[in-house]
């Protein structure tokens, strides 16, 4: 509940910050001239000037590209580490910061392929035919179409879970290291032959 809240008053700025390397990569895979990129809110947004045929000037089409609302999966990871059992507050630190570091690169390959999911993405025009804008291909639709959906339909939680228990592995070996007569790492005050190292041991 807390990671929650604390993501609602934290997504702005981040929205903020990906609308910022938006920016900087984006224009390179674009290819609508003029597109521009921002943050509204909690959310990432293309700007993409588009003239449809008989139509004198250009309007914007404004796709989401990323939406704090549908990336519940940051405070998902966030919660998984704090409620995780026998973790000292420094293992708790290493694994928000290397966890938070991997799910925001995620997040920044998730936006570039909802990016070209919706630049592929045809307009249906009030006759109902279909326009495309001038960087459309098959092959590019169908293949950003399969990434988007797999990120929308799996990808938000899957791959939370998938980071936190990659660092349960890689973590875990490490605080197993105490030698006996040391404090033990889960933070009990115990020393290590007498607390967790029993429990490895079964």
């Amino acid at each position: 509940m807390g990671a929650s809240v604390a993501w609602y008053v934290v997504a702005p700025v981040y929205a903020d910050g990906l609308a910022v390397v938006a920016r900087q990569l984006l224009p390179s895979l674009e290819g609508t001239p003029g597109t521009r990129y921002g943050a509204d809110g909690s959310r990432v947004q293309a700007y993409r000037p588009v003239r449809l045929p008989g139509e004198g000037r250009a309007r914007d089409r404004v796709d989401t590209i990323w939406a704090a609302s549908a990336s519940f999966g940051l405070p998902f990871f966030v919660a998984l580490v704090l409620a995780t059992p026998g973790w000292s507050v420094g293992v708790r630190i290493r694994s928000l910061a290397v966890g938070l570091i991997a799910l925001s690169l995620i997040q920044v390959a998730t936006m570039v392929v909802t990016g070209e999911y919706w630049q592929q993405t045809p307009i249906r025009r009030p006759d109902g035919s279909l326009f495309y804008l001038p960087s459309h291909s098959p092959l590019r639709w169908q293949v950003s179409a399969a990434l988007y959906n797999f990120a929308e339909i799996m990808g938000k939680g899957f791959f939370s879970l998938l980071v936190f228990l990659a660092l349960v592995v890689l973590l875990r070996p490490s605080e197993v290291r105490a030698r006996p007569n040391e404090s033990c790492p889960c933070g009990s005050g115990r020393k290590f032959k007498r607390c967790c190292a029993q429990r490895v041991r079964c």
